[in-house]
């Protein structure tokens, strides 16, 4: 007998309950069925690679997390998926005569939901899945920027860290060129002689 593999995430997983579509498995949901079953009793760790900001409207975050245990062997076993961040489908539907109910037939397509918020509370619970060559961005939905630090992941506000990424510097630094250079040392000099 074979065992029914769900979604990975809730909220898919309740949706084909709800609307009883058949949900077949994506390879997400069977890869991580076959990682449970063979790092079964055995420690798992889990590490971010990349973490992203994204706003539209309000502030959200989400991440790519590995998971990494050994099989019954001892064999270097991982998964992957992307966590906070979760397209839900959304159902196309056919009125049925018979019943005069409508009734779904098919996935017509996705909405994205972002579902964990951007603050320093729910990095403080993740913060110990970082590592040394875990990566940091920022993303409009249009655009993805990175090569940021963590600090300034943390602490710089979004539109900040966009500059930043569009332009490598933040906001309100002074570009010093030749010309601009000369006028400031022709003002220090001017402040000596007085």
């Amino acid at each position: 007998m074979s065992q029914q593999i769900d979604s990975v995430y809730q909220d898919v997983a309740d949706f084909y309950k709800k609307i009883g579509l058949y949900y077949e498995p994506k390879a997400l949901d069977r890869t991580k069925f076959w990682f449970d079953a063979h790092s079964k009793d055995r420690p798992v760790k889990k590490v971010i690679d990349g973490i992203y900001r994204f706003k539209s409207g309000e502030e959200y975050m989400y991440y790519h997390e590995r998971w990494l245990g050994t099989d019954h062997i001892g064999n270097k076993i991982e998964w992957g998926w992307v966590v906070g961040k979760v397209d839900i489908p959304y159902a196309h539907y056919e009125w049925v005569e018979a019943t005069n109910t409508r009734e779904a037939t098919s996935i017509e397509g996705h909405d994205t939901k972002y579902e964990i918020p951007f603050n320093d509370k729910n990095i403080k619970e993740i913060e110990h899945e970082f590592h040394n060559d875990t990566k940091y961005y920022v993303t409009d939905g249009d655009r993805t920027y990175g090569g940021f630090t963590k600090e300034m992941f943390r602490t710089w506000v979004f539109e900040d860290l966009v500059y930043f990424g569009k332009t490598g510097m933040k906001p309100g630094t002074q570009v010093v060129t030749p010309d601009t250079a000369k006028a400031a040392e022709k003002l220090e000099d001017e402040k000596k002689k007085r």
